[in-house]
């Protein structure tokens, strides 16, 4: 979901479930499966393996064999408040990464009179895969970005709406500073701007 492709299956909150679920007991893949998956549902499991693919990007897993547990402290999926700072702290370490790129494309997309056009176009235009395309390679970009959208806003990049056909993004990084600044465990005290920037995750 984060390093090399986004996908919509690999929503936070099917996420955030298998935490809270692995968090009583280790499981079996079957078992897993069986639990998140209704009778009329994703019979492939294809939803769940994208969860699992992004539990593991983000180090929560911990598998064996067919078997699976909590790589983590429980208390990470006490509230989706504490699993997003812990996705904070984590989604962003690799500036490599499709996740990490784009969001810095899109966060800066008003610094820019072509980018502020392209904030009113839908994600399966031709001018907006045109703008983002040459990350690496960043292939089925409207399946991408509509995953891309559910993990922005709930990580606290800004304000999405997709109206009339239309994306709009907003940047708005409040929450997303707040849990930087707890992440970062800065101490108390009087920083000049620069320092306080370095001491902090930011995109």
């Amino acid at each position: 979901m984060f390093k090399n492709s986004m996908v919509v299956g690999a929503l936070p909150e099917r996420v955030f479930q298998i935490g809270k679920y692995l968090s009583k007991k280790t499981v079996s893949r079957l078992d897993l499966n069986n639990y998140f998956t209704l009778s009329e549902e994703d019979k492939s499991g294809s939803y769940l393996l994208d969860s699992l693919t992004a539990a593991r990007e983000l180090g929560i897993l911990n598998e064996n064999g067919e078997n699976l547990s909590l790589a983590v402290n429980p208390s990470i999926f006490k509230t989706k408040k504490d699993f997003r700072r812990y996705c904070n702290s984590i989604v962003f370490k690799d500036s490599s990464s499709l996740f990490y790129n784009v969001s810095k494309i899109m966060i800066n997309l008003y610094e820019t009179q072509k980018g502020r056009e392209i904030s009113r176009e839908s994600f399966s235009s031709g001018i907006f895969a045109n703008y983002i395309e040459n990350i690496y390679s960043f292939t089925n970009i409207e399946m991408g970005m509509r995953a891309w959208r559910f993990w922005a806003s709930f990580l606290g990049l800004g304000i999405i709406s997709y109206a009339n056909q239309k994306f709009c993004f907003m940047p708005n990084m409040a929450i997303n500073l707040q849990d930087a600044i707890i992440n970062s465990e800065i101490p108390d005290g009087e920083y000049t701007i620069s320092d306080f920037l370095a001491a902090i995750i930011l995109i």
